[in-house]
């Protein structure tokens, strides 16, 4: 079996192993992936059917989905990746936070996470400014929550604590 190789810490790797293992939706997934794919997404069970359209771009190695090169991120982890990124790229807007994601992790809606984050984040930088929309994603919803949680202590302006 080829060794797998993350540019993330081994802390990081190990975390995400671990949500990976912890996570049932992803643990199906992963049993699916093993399995082959049945022709229609009414086939599969709910949580996994927006996996169905790029199921021939998803493999797996040691515990982890791998949509094309892009990690697919376990939903325990989708809100901690999103403040990595972030603070990471330092950039507060959506196409910038995007496309340095695009180029590393996947999951189902993503795009839409990271408006909701991006958005919140400038409401967290201008006193009076409430996002008008918000995600279902329960990625973006934990994000915004904890990042209020950690705001609420801090007089640092950035969303997060690093």
């Amino acid at each position: 079996m080829s060794e797998l190789r993350l540019v993330a810490s081994d802390e990081t790797i190990k975390r995400l192993m671990t949500a990976a293992s912890d996570d049932n939706e992803y643990t199906q997934l992963l049993r699916q992936i093993a399995a082959g794919w049945p022709e229609s997404p009414s086939d599969l069970p709910p949580n996994l059917r927006a996996y169905h359209t790029f199921s021939e771009e998803l493999s797996s190695n040691n515990g982890l989905v791998f949509k094309r090169h892009r990690l697919v991120v376990p939903l325990p982890m989708c809100a901690d990746i999103l403040d990595r990124l972030h603070v990471h790229d330092a950039r507060t807007d959506v196409n910038g936070c995007l496309r340095c994601a695009r180029e590393t992790v996947f999951w189902p809606g993503i795009t839409a996470d990271f408006s909701v984050f991006i958005v919140c984040v400038k409401s967290a930088r201008k006193p009076g400014l409430v996002p008008t929309k918000a995600s279902s994603s329960p990625a973006a919803t934990k994000s915004t929550k904890s990042n209020s949680a950690k705001r609420k202590n801090n007089t640092d302006p950035l969303p997060v604590d690093l």
